[in-house]
């Protein structure tokens, strides 16, 4: 986290007071990047929305944005403040896990997020959206994926979730680009870091480890998918918060098999000596997500 201070510090300087909502501030992407909005540059104002307030921060406000009343209340605060806001950070969704994988309301619910989070950016009037989107829109079937290719969500476990984030792309980009909106599309891939949720494949490999001394990789680790650091996703948010424009990017780090995958967490952990145990049950896809069009980006000075 010290090297986001410096970035802060070195380039993002010349922003006075710069506003930036964050939703979903309550989860692990948000809240990182709250985190480091407020220990990096003290001239940023990062204005945090959730369910319920764990920072207990000044500038956080408790938000429900599937309820439009929740949010047009907060419409009403922020503008009765006259706070004016320069960025809107989109963090916030409800993802699949194995109780919604197949309900219909994590797909409505989503939505309903979407349409709320358009009606702040219009009433604030506000020009910079930076929407985090993520890889379930590409199907879990072989091959390599780039921001064009073809989207088909009904080839992925995560299909309702995968269709609300094609779907709330699409729609941000038809009702706010006509308002000279900035909006920013950032495909993410699976997210680990020390807060991530317990849930997620490679926290799920290392407490495995550390409670039993090896890890369990199904498919005999064959599976590919990719795999990026928390730091490297707030690296990109941090860079199109001080560089507005629109657009589509795929944001990875590395494409790993599962074997792969469960050797770095051993060697994360410094922990060479667990045994990795390969079970030849489940998907064995091989889904490799290219970001050289981030890293060109990211390459240009800002």
């Amino acid at each position: 986290m010290v090297w986001l201070c410096v970035f802060l510090r070195k380039k993002l300087l010349k922003h006075f007071n710069m506003n930036i909502i964050i939703s979903g501030a309550n989860g692990f992407i948000g809240g990182e990047l709250l985190n480091a909005l407020a220990m990096g540059q003290s001239n940023f104002r990062p204005i945090a929305i959730g369910r319920f307030n764990l920072k207990q921060t000044a500038d956080f406000y408790i938000v429900d944005l599937e309820k439009k009343k929740s949010v047009e209340n907060f419409i009403k605060d922020i503008q009765l403040k006259k706070i004016k806001i320069d960025v809107f950070v989109h963090c916030a969704a409800l993802m699949a896990d194995a109780t919604n994988q197949y309900d219909i309301q994590l797909f409505n619910q989503n939505n309903l997020i979407t349409e709320h989070v358009i009606l702040i950016v219009k009433q604030l009037n506000i020009k910079n959206l930076i929407n985090l989107s993520s890889i379930a829109v590409y199907p879990n079937i072989d091959g390599e994926y780039f921001e064009n290719s073809i989207i088909n969500t009904a080839k992925n476990g995560d299909c309702l979730y995968g269709l609300a984030k094609f779907n709330s792309e699409e729609l941000f980009n038809y009702f706010l680009t006509i308002d000279a909106v900035s909006v920013i599309n950032l495909r993410v891939s699976q997210v680990y870091g020390d807060r991530m949720r317990k849930d997620r494949t490679y926290k799920i490999m290392e407490n495995e480890m550390k409670q039993s001394n090896q890890i369990t990789v199904w498919s005999n680790g064959e599976r590919v998918s990719n795999f990026v650091e928390i730091d490297y996703v707030l690296k990109t948010i941090l860079h199109f918060i001080n560089k507005p424009t629109t657009g589509l990017f795929n944001v990875g780090g590395e494409n790993l098999s599962y074997k792969e995958l469960a050797e770095k967490v051993k060697t994360s952990n410094n922990n060479v000596d667990a045994e990795i145990k390969l079970v030849n049950k489940g998907v064995i896809s091989k889904v490799y997500i290219n970001s050289d069009k981030l890293k060109k980006e990211l390459s240009n000075p800002i």
